[in-house]
This record gives C-alpha cells, structure tokens and sequence, in this order.
C-alpha cells in the first residue's frame, strides 16, 4: 500500500517564506511521483471541522469543487479552491525575486 503524506499545515494565499513555498512543492512532487497524476492542494470545508488543505489529483479536485452541497447530514465537506502547482512556482519565482510582480495563475473555484 502506497502512503502520502497529503495534508498541507498553511493557506497557499498566506505563504510568506520561500522555505513554505518549496516545501509545499516537494510535497507536491513526491505526490505526483507516487501518484502518477497532476497534483495540487485542495481547500476543503467541513461542517464540523471547519477547512482543511490537502494534496489532491487535478481530476479529483475538480469533481470536488462540482459536486453539490445539499442541506443535509450526507454531505459533510466539500472542495472550496484547488492550486494548482502552476501557483507554487510562479509563488516561488516571486519570492526568489525579492518583490518581483510576476503574476500568480488563478486558482479554481467553486461556482
């Protein structure tokens, strides 16, 4: 059995620090390595809980953020906003610049 550790500890809109920016990518590397997909991370809303951020396949990702959300106890979570890697390295090419302005792809989005 294959384990990966998928959870993510920070917002990618609240990434100050290279070192953050790159361990998110290592992380995201050794997942599509493992996984053979497009990974990113998935910002995921709980009822219970509250958000979470995971590692998760592109395709997985968008049946997330499709699904619906009924008002009822079925459903418990559902995908808020993925980031794709296109996003932690064009992060990472503008803090290596040191305020560089080059702009970061858009993140998919609920509906």
């Amino acid at each position: 059995m294959i384990t990966v550790d998928n959870y993510i500890n920070m917002h990618p809109e609240k990434m100050k620090s290279l070192k953050e920016v790159v361990d998110t990518l290592s992380k995201i590397d050794h997942y599509e390595r493992t996984l053979h997909c497009r990974g990113g991370v998935l910002i995921i809303q709980n009822r219970q809980f509250g958000s979470a951020l995971y590692l998760i396949s592109r395709e997985e990702a968008e049946y997330e953020l499709t699904k619906p959300v009924l008002s009822s106890p079925r459903t418990t979570e559902w995908g808020l906003a993925f980031y794709p890697r296109q996003y932690f390295e064009a992060l990472r090419d503008r803090l290596q610049k040191k305020g560089g302005s080059c702009p970061l792809p858009e993140p998919l989005k609920r509906e």
